[in-house]
């Protein structure tokens, strides 16, 4: 359960880290803010509350892959919802 929270919490910082990279490129206003709030609320979680201080490899590794699977399904997400074909 424990790389579970680590994963969920660690896969939707980097994700919306990486959706708004490309909102704010893209000049979204909304879901920039949308989006940093949050970040704030993601981190927030995950660092204060997941990540202990007594965590080794498995726990890096874990948000190590959240954080490739999240940055990539972000910029699919990105693409299909918006930008115009």
């Amino acid at each position: 359960m424990h790389f579970l929270l680590i994963f969920a919490a660690g896969y939707a910082s980097v994700f919306l880290l990486g959706f708004q990279s490309r909102v704010v490129n893209h000049g979204n206003f909304a879901a920039a803010a949308f989006c940093s709030f949050a970040i704030a609320l993601s981190q927030g979680m995950l660092w204060s509350r997941i990540m202990v201080k007594d965590a080794g490899f498995p726990e890096y590794f874990t948000y190590g892959l959240s954080g490739a699977c999240a940055i990539t399904s972000a910029m699919w997400v990105h693409r299909r919802l918006f930008v115009k074909k």
